[in-house]
């Protein structure tokens, strides 16, 4: 019986494969607050923001974003809990992107966090988050990103939040395009650099 010998590139594609199927369920949904015109479910207030709504007048991308209106009091803006996770989801490095803009005449210190809930304590037991970036409206659509490394091995939800200070006052923002990432590890990345090298080496024999 003859052996079947698989191309580096098919055994790039089902190691990376079965490494990142593990993952991905820590996603938001509704990440761009594209789903509904009337809404922007499943995200929340988060503090004493006074309301949040879908809104059509100024977009990152595609024809929403979300519009966060706060009282200027302490740590205000949007979140939403992401109930999704298994086991294999846990104790990694995420980045968490979200992408903000100001309304003219004001100014926002603004972060994003990831809050990780447990059930067994009925409460946060770890929250990551990013620095503060001040964001005024000269600036225009800011990308707000960061690497967060999550510590729990209990943890049952994420809450991801775009988080305001209460330093400027009251005012509007505006959130768009967020998402969440696993960090590759670095066995996953030298794995797609040996795919990389194997693809190479065959073609240049190929067409020696």
């Amino acid at each position: 019986m003859k052996l079947k010998l698989i191309k580096p590139l098919t055994i790039l594609t089902i190691a990376v494969c079965s490494a990142s199927s593990a993952f991905g369920n820590a996603m938001p949904g509704n990440p761009g607050f594209e789903d509904y015109s009337w809404s922007v479910w499943p995200w929340a207030n988060y503090g004493a923001t006074t309301s949040i709504e879908a809104n059509p007048a100024n977009v990152f991308s595609g024809s929403y974003s979300a519009r966060v209106d706060s009282d200027g009091t302490a740590f205000t803006g949007i979140t939403q809990d992401i109930w999704t996770l298994v086991p294999a989801d846990l104790q990694l490095e995420y980045t968490v992107t979200a992408h903000a803009l100001v309304a003219a005449g004001e100014k926002f210190d603004l972060r994003l966090g990831l809050f990780e809930w447990d059930n067994g304590v009925n409460g946060y037991v770890s929250t990551q988050t990013s620095p503060w970036v001040t964001v005024a409206p000269e600036n225009g659509w800011v990308t707000l990103s960061a690497n967060l490394t999550m510590t729990s091995p209990d943890t049952d939800a994420f809450s991801f939040v775009v988080q305001s200070a209460s330093w400027f006052g009251p005012g509007t923002f505006y959130v768009d395009a967020t998402s969440i990432q696993v960090v590759p590890e670095p066995s996953v990345m030298a794995l797609g650099l040996m795919g990389g090298i194997g693809m190479f080496a065959m073609i240049r024999r190929r067409h020696a």
